[in-house]
């Protein structure tokens, strides 16, 4: 039924809800071939990792703010056990966390097909640590033409967009973990600690352990904050 209905849709589109469901999605998607992330990007909400991991591919999601929807549940508790009157009839809205980036909406829409395969093989193997030398190897056309066609549709350089993913993937782990340094590294596909610090200041503008605290430094502060 998922599967009829999104080829009943206009393509390409994009579809989000709860991560059960965008599991669902995924494998309607897989038996009605239809292309993820090209055809129907899936977009989940929880971050639910024993399901986003699994799905095939795997499932990005929104990050949901607990913590600070349980301070705001506390402050309304707080107020009710002091014998004044909360706020009633209200919904109070809290922005996510952020999005846990993954397969299922890594696109680019672009018409250039080796630009295409380039920016598809970042995508999936950057945290892997493909080099610039196995994309290009792997796409079939003159190194100085895919970079400068890269260069022209995506405005960045193969390496660029190589730092990029990983470093995306990296604020991700940061943010989201208690991993140590050293782990975020390899798991972004680096082997040493000194390089990814390096390449990740040079992206982002700042190391990545002053990237850690500074987060957790301002959620606590949106936690505490009254709506």
């Amino acid at each position: 039924m998922i599967g009829r209905w999104l080829n009943s849709q206009p393509r390409p589109c994009i579809w989000a809800g709860d991560d059960r469901v965008g599991l669902q999605v995924l494998n309607a998607c897989l038996h009605s071939n239809i292309r993820v992330p090209e055809d129907v990007a899936v977009l989940g909400v929880d971050n639910d990792i024993s399901l986003t991991d699994l799905a095939p591919p795997p499932l990005s999601s929104i990050i949901l703010n607990a913590e600070g929807a349980g301070y705001r549940a506390a402050q309304t508790l707080d107020l009710w056990m002091a014998g004044e009157v909360p706020p009633m009839g209200t919904i109070q809205q809290l922005a996510p966390v952020g999005v846990a980036w993954r397969r299922s909406t890594d696109v680019f829409a672009v018409d250039d097909p080796h630009v295409a395969s380039a920016l598809k093989i970042i995508q999936r193997e950057a945290c892997d640590g493909v080099r610039v030398a196995e994309v290009v190897g792997r796409v079939p056309i003159a190194r100085r033409q895919l970079e400068m066609r890269f260069k022209d549709v995506v405005h960045r350089t193969l390496l660029a967009e190589i730092w990029r993913v990983q470093c995306r993937r990296a604020k991700e782990l940061l943010e989201t973990t208690n991993l140590p340094l050293l782990d975020v590294a390899e798991q972004c596909g680096y082997r040493h600690l000194e390089h990814f610090s390096k390449v990740f200041k040079k992206v982002v503008g700042h190391p990545p352990g002053e990237h850690r605290r500074n987060w957790r430094r301002g959620h606590a502060t949106r936690a505490m904050t009254p709506a």
